[in-house]
């Protein structure tokens, strides 16, 4: 392990790191899946030498995360023992001494024979396609982020008929080092290496095998915080602590069960979930208009305003009562972005856990615009200056950066302190994360993505409602949206909401 360290290939995880570890080790959190489909199927052999090629580049894809105690970890950071005491130091993560293509895709690994074969199965019926019900049956999948032998994601690979050949595949992670950015960059990248394949291949199934491959490989970077200081200003906590207020006393709740663990809530689902794709031409369209009625607008403020004023309008979500004043909404980013304009500084954060977030309170009644364009559009520009505001004073780092202060950790155990503000609380708001825009390079005859679709349900955090949305110039934006079960009356009734914020959007 010390020798790891001096080679930069093992180190301890930063504070974000930690945070999805015990999301982990405290069964907060299950998985986010990215499905991709590639213009044309691959071989085991071709997949392989590809996926090689990417974690050579980027070694944070093949590391491993050391609980304590393990494999009694989770006993472990159960007890009281554990739990009385502060998280002064969070666990090491290294570099796994050996990747197999077998320890990627799951399609033939013991554990998830009976998911794999579900969902196999249902692609067989449904023409090939993905679909809500697959990302139903995978929506609980739990990778092990302790695990000594294998990385913290999958690929379950979707047969092209008879032939032992893929061109369809789902990305499962458990958050561990990776997030919505990172799964589209990997496909991006796999269709890219699959062009440069030679046609004479090894007969191996290698990955990653550290004895001969340790001397060309770069550290591991530093954690994100390292370089970007989530830690907020006292004048921030203040806010911070003055919005809980008004969530907690004139905020929405869900008329839902109260939160719990994920191992918790039996077998019965506890989320409604949707599917929704805007094709290409019609992602032109929107575009259009978007950039008629505001030029410097982007995408995802505009997806804020469909998506709040058509909850509204469906009469289906909130209740009208006096005491429901505000909705909060949180508003993800990849914050690294916000590194320095060093291309060879944002390479090292390709991969990773590098997430933020915006949490604001906004009036349910400002999303009322009925049928006035005009006030619609003025909600779109309102909430980009919101974005544009949070971007400068640093917003989206401060949430998760609260739980990085030092007067925190030393007096606190992190793990409890996240269990107190999630378990047993009912849930309230809505979740957005757009992982954004990805244009293709489209090789003649070559390899590039076709489609991506991002999703993820709702754990055991306290938001009722979660949009994930990804787009491509070539399959047009998927949108896959979940409901917690009580928070409207059917799935019926949750359909109806996502097939009218469509409806909104395109009617605009």
């Amino acid at each position: 392990m010390d020798s790891l360290k001096e080679r930069g290939h093992a180190r301890p995880l930063g504070h974000l790191e930690n945070y999805f570890s015990i999301t982990q080790r405290q069964k907060l959190y299950a998985n986010f899946s990215m499905y991709c489909e590639l213009s044309k199927p691959c071989s085991p052999k071709q997949l392989a030498y590809a996926l090689r090629s990417i974690c050579l580049q980027n070694p944070i894809l093949v590391h491993q995360v050391l609980p304590k105690h393990w494999p009694n970890h989770l006993e472990y950071y159960a007890s009281d023992e554990f739990l009385a005491q502060p998280t002064l130091q969070h666990e090491d993560m290294r570099l796994l001494d050996n990747v197999l293509l077998s320890d990627i895709v799951m399609n033939e690994q013991e554990e998830y024979g009976t998911v794999v074969s579900e969902a196999i199965e249902e692609f067989s019926q449904n023409g090939g396609q993905y679909s809500k019900k697959i990302f139903d049956i995978i929506a609980d999948i739990r990778i092990p982020y302790g695990d000594p032998l294998k990385p913290n994601w999958r690929l379950l690979c979707f047969p092209e008929g008879e032939s032992n050949l893929w061109r369809k595949f789902i990305y499962i992670t458990n958050h561990c080092s990776s997030d919505g950015r990172s799964a589209a960059n990997l496909m991006r990248d796999l269709s890219e290496q699959l062009n440069h394949v030679p046609e004479t291949l090894p007969d191996s199934d290698i990955i990653f095998n550290y004895s001969s491959d340790y001397e060309g490989l770069r550290k591991l970077p530093d954690p994100i915080e390292n370089r970007i200081d989530y830690k907020p200003p006292i004048s921030y906590l203040l806010q911070l602590l003055s919005s809980s207020y008004v969530r907690d006393y004139l905020g929405y709740y869900s008329k839902g069960p109260l939160v719990t663990r994920i191992d918790e809530v039996g077998e019965n689902k506890t989320y409604y979930s949707y599917f929704l794709n805007f094709s290409a031409e019609q992602m032109k369209t929107i575009k259009q208009k978007l950039k008629s009625r505001l030029p410097g607008c982007t995408m995802t403020p505009f997806l804020q305003a469909c998506w709040l004023t058509s909850m509204y309008k469906s009469g289906r979500v909130f209740s009208k009562s006096m005491r429901e004043w505000f909705f909060d909404v949180v508003i993800t980013m990849n914050t690294a972005q916000m590194l320095p304009d060093d291309p060879e500084l944002r390479s090292m954060y390709k991969y990773g856990s590098n997430v933020g977030g915006t949490r604001y309170n906004y009036l349910i009644s400002s999303f009322n615009v009925g049928e006035d364009k005009d006030a619609f559009w003025s909600l779109v520009d309102y909430y980009q200056g919101v974005f544009n505001s949070a971007m400068e004073k640093k917003h989206y780092l401060f949430p998760l950066g609260a739980l990085m202060l030092d007067s925190l950790r030393e007096k606190s155990n992190m793990d409890k302190v996240i269990m107190d503000d999630l378990l047993g609380k009912p849930r309230q708001g809505v979740i957005l994360s757009n992982v954004g825009y990805f244009q293709q390079k489209k090789e003649t005859d070559g390899y590039y993505v076709r489609d991506l679709v991002f999703a993820q349900s709702l754990g055991s955090l306290r938001h009722t409602f979660v949009c994930n949305s990804c787009t491509t110039d070539v399959g047009g934006m998927n949108i896959v949206a979940c409901a917690a079960q009580g928070s409207v009356a059917s799935e019926h009734d949750w359909a109806d909401v996502c097939e009218l914020f469509k409806e909104q959007t395109l009617a605009l």
